[in-house]
């Protein structure tokens, strides 16, 4: 899985427009699609609403890091696991992209 300039770009973007706090989303055909990060510690984690990635099915759901590099943390693996749908890490500190698309 590869993703074009515009994507990775339009994450960063996103991730920049509150730098405080993760971002995420998902990318579905190449297009980026924008959530509301749900989870009640937002700082340190995402949480999308399950209802739009079962509507929707995504190709990929990204998020930022805050604070660390775009390695993915171990709730990033787990979640990963229980969805089986990439993830792709955009890191504020490292300005840097993490794939998460094997079990790790």
């Amino acid at each position: 899985m590869s993703f074009n300039e515009t994507i990775l770009l339009e994450i960063k973007k996103h991730a920049k427009s509150n730098p405080s706090v993760e971002c995420c989303g998902y990318i579905k055909k190449n297009k980026v699609f924008r959530c509301q990060n749900l989870s009640p510690f937002p700082e340190q984690h995402f949480f999308i609403d399950p209802c739009i990635i079962i509507e929707y099915s995504p190709d990929c759901i990204y998020h930022s890091h805050v604070n660390c590099s775009s390695k993915p943390s171990n709730f990033d693996v787990l979640n990963f696991r229980e969805i089986n749908i990439p993830f792709l890490i955009y890191s504020l500190i490292d300005d840097d992209f993490y794939l998460l698309d094997k079990m790790v």
